[in-house]
């Protein structure tokens, strides 16, 4: 019992430490030097607020970021920039290489467009999963639309649309 305690008593000192060096060094593991919190995505608004504010296509002019001829680390580190603003404006700079010729940078592409959060992502990812010859890949960018365009958790839970319920569950059994 006692041993018990002093080690569980460890673990905790332990988790504090590492917590507070983590908090300490900042930064993001993606993009060392950023410090501070990160911007909520986009589709963190409340349930009600996305009903009323449904995504609508980007259909700001397209420009790519770096040639396609750049070298694939420019090309990903450029996408991952991008994706890092958090920024739902940036979607139509990412948009071209969801088609892009190397299916890593149409992967990083696809992740960017999920790491900027915004609903106004999937008929992009719609229309660029019509046009590749992978079946994977298309089933991936159909996936990833369906996981944007869903409500974000906190919003529901401030909508009051998944209150927890108080009392017994069916069959009797307590909660």
């Amino acid at each position: 019992m006692k041993s018990s305690l002093v080690w569980l008593l460890a673990a905790v000192l332990a988790v504090g430490v590492l917590m507070m060096v983590a908090f300490q060094a900042g930064g993001s593991p993606e993009k060392p030097g950023i410090t501070g919190p990160a911007k909520p995505p986009a589709n963190a608004l409340p349930a009600a607020d996305q009903a009323a504010n449904k995504p609508e296509p980007v259909t700001a002019p397209v420009s790519k970021l770096v040639p396609d001829d750049a070298p694939r680390e420019v090309l990903l580190e450029a996408i991952n920039d991008v994706a890092t603003t958090y920024d739902p404006v940036e979607l139509p700079k990412i948009k071209p290489y969801l088609l892009h010729p190397d299916a890593e940078v149409r992967k990083a592409a696809l992740d960017g467009m999920v790491v900027l959060g915004d609903a106004a992502a999937s008929p992009l990812l719609r229309d660029a999963a019509r046009q590749v010859t992978s079946n994977k890949e298309a089933i991936e960018m159909m996936q990833a639309a369906e996981y944007l365009e869903l409500p974000s958790a906190t919003g529901l839970l401030k909508s009051g649309a998944a209150k927890p319920q108080a009392g017994p569950r069916k069959g009797g059994q307590p909660r």
